[in-house]
């Protein structure tokens, strides 16, 4: 049985589901998927939190292209930043 998920289908690793069982009898079937979410933080003035709707202290979940325009915006700026996985 093939995997449902092209990225999946074209790994010869993954292609074939795999059935674990634990001590006491019962078994599983486990799916991992991922996006790694990293923390990043950067010293900026209050003007540029209005801009991009972010309350002073606060966090939000920024889409691609939101990404790329703070990115361009610290850049332009010169402000120093900061990334934790």
């Amino acid at each position: 049985m093939k995997a449902p998920c092209s990225i999946a289908a074209s790994d010869p690793d993954v292609t074939e589901p795999h059935t674990s069982s634990s001590s006491s009898g019962l078994s599983s079937d486990v799916l991992g998927l991922g996006q790694a979410i990293v923390d990043w933080s950067a010293s900026v003035p209050d003007e540029v939190l209005g801009r991009f709707n972010v309350a002073k202290g606060g966090r939000r979940v920024v889409t691609v292209d939101e990404r790329a325009e703070v990115m361009q915006t610290l850049d332009e700026m010169g402000a120093p930043s900061q990334v934790s996985p």
